[in-house]
């Protein structure tokens, strides 16, 4: 489900960091919430609740997932920058939009061995629009 820029697949990181984002993708479009807590660390994890997340999500049909930038940050820790559509009714949408272009970084880390999603800095925000 998610693409690969070339500039991200000539990271050693690609393969594992595609499989993870597409199990994400994959979870939030079949409403799988209890495998798609597992993709976080246990900090966030602890926090989720698949109640919560199948009514946050309840609309949401997300496409086109690009990977478009894998990059290394301080901590040992990665980032992977993805594009992608999500298409939801209005009252799910940010800005009451049925259509929203994401670009979203997730910070990818180590935990027991595997990599999951970490917590990403206070300041981040994912960025969005309306669809054109």
């Amino acid at each position: 489900m998610v693409s690969l820029a070339p500039a991200a697949g000539r990271n050693p990181l690609a393969p594992t960091a595609v499989r993870l984002l597409t199990r994400y993708f994959n979870d939030i479009n079949n409403r799988n919430f209890d495998d798609y807590r597992l993709l976080f660390v246990q900090e966030i994890r602890v926090k989720l609740d698949p109640a919560t997340l199948a009514s946050g999500y309840r609309s949401t049909a997300d496409s086109g997932a690009r990977l478009i930038n894998l990059a290394a940050v301080p901590g040992g820790r990665a980032t992977a920058t993805v594009t992608f559509t999500s298409r939801q009714n209005a009252i799910d949408g940010p800005d009451g939009e049925t259509c929203t272009e994401w670009t979203v970084m997730f910070f990818l880390q180590t935990e027991n061995g595997a990599y999951v999603f970490g917590k990403p800095p206070a300041d981040y925000h994912a960025q969005h629009k309306a669809c054109r």
